[in-house]
């Protein structure tokens, strides 16, 4: 999806003309040097990147059927054999108005607006977009690892499979992400900050929480031990506050806090409209209606602590899990040779409270 942001009737004209010739008539004449840019961009975030090739090699080991086992740049050897005909192909089948999502957000007059949409846009032909199977992935029936040796600090990232998003568990999940990490990014108000960096300093940061999509994902953990605490103190830790979940609800106070973030996010999301408009062209591509921005509102703020409970006691299984551990070199130092520490707390990209909150 393109974002671009448009201020006036004469601003989307001056959009919608160079957007709907690329669509209509592609070239793709520097091909091969833009393929090279492309390689290059996965040596960088990937294979020189200890972060993103734990990443990598995490969902390959979590997904052994589902197309999330596979990078979304493709693997070295998928980039070096793709040919220009290939990706024109790609293009004009995908790249078609019936296959496309259009917000405009701002102070416009509408039907100006949309003769100026119908006029560059409505002479490109439709395209016939073929069926998809998509590969089911199977339960997993018993946890899997996977150790990831680069010169850089130790990691650690667990991962439990869940429903895709709109499934009634997905809300309860997120909830519990929230708990865990805190309603806001850098929060030192989540468990995991309070239980693993400041009471046991074990360490340096930890986050949590459900990343899902169109199809069944992980809910996922990220710790980064402290100085001199091993993946394995870290894991454990992570273990305890699982187990905790299990047996005891969630406090009043966590649940109200959960509950009053979903508001902030939408006050937070209505002062951009690049803001408004992402999250309509998300709601819309996920649910395939922006108006279930509302109902999935109402369905975070209705979960209950049981809930929480409930699907911690029926998702975090050890049969469910796989671990990857970034591990430094036999004879480097830990946390010596990197810079790279844990990725972000992953965002449920259906998840409306989340795409409220993010700019």
């Amino acid at each position: 999806r393109r974002h671009t942001r448009l201020r006036t009737v004469t601003g989307v004209q001056t959009c919608a003309l160079p957007i709907s010739d690329r669509i209509s008539n592609p070239v793709f004449r520097e091909f091969y040097s833009e393929r090279d840019v492309v390689h290059e961009e996965r040596r960088l975030r990937t294979d020189n990147s200890p972060d993103g090739l734990l990443w990598e090699r995490f969902n390959a080991t979590a997904f052994n059927a589902h197309p999330y086992r596979n990078p979304l740049v493709g693997w070295p050897s998928d980039i070096d054999n793709l040919t220009r005909e290939e990706v024109l192909a790609y293009f004009k089948t995908y790249y078609a108005p019936n296959n496309a999502i259009a917000v405009i957000v701002g102070d416009i007059d509408p039907a100006k607006t949309i003769a100026l949409v119908e006029k560059y846009f409505g002479k490109i032909p439709p395209q016939t977009i073929p069926p998809r199977h998509i590969t089911e992935e199977p339960e997993q029936l018993g946890e899997r690892r996977v150790v990831v040796e680069f010169d850089a600090q130790p990691d650690l990232t667990i991962g439990y499979h869940i429903p895709a998003s709109g499934h009634d568990d997905i809300y309860p999940l997120d909830v519990m992400g929230s708990i865990l990490t805190g309603v806001t990014r850098g929060s030192r108000m989540g468990r995991l900050y309070r239980s693993l960096v400041l009471d046991k300093k074990v360490a340096l940061s930890a986050s949590a929480g459900p990343f899902t999509l169109n199809y069944p994902n992980l809910f996922l953990f990220n710790v980064t031990p402290a100085p001199g605490k091993s993946v394995d103190d870290v894991g454990k830790a992570i273990y305890e506050e699982i187990e905790n979940l299990q047996k005891e609800l969630p406090t009043a106070e966590e649940m109200e806090r959960v509950r009053n973030s979903v508001d902030a996010s939408m006050i937070r999301a209505l002062r951009s409209n690049m803001g408004v408009a992402r999250l309509l062209a998300s709601v819309e591509h996920e649910a395939g209606d922006w108006k279930y921005i509302f109902k999935d509102i109402e369905k975070s703020k209705a979960v209950t602590a049981e809930q929480v409970r409930e699907v911690a006691r029926k998702y975090f299984k050890p049969q469910n899990r796989t671990v990857a551990e970034l591990r430094p070199k036999a004879g480097d130092g830990e946390g010596e040779g990197g810079e790279g520490g844990p990725p972000p707390r992953p965002q449920r990209a259906a998840s409306i409270s989340n795409l409220l909150g993010e700019e």
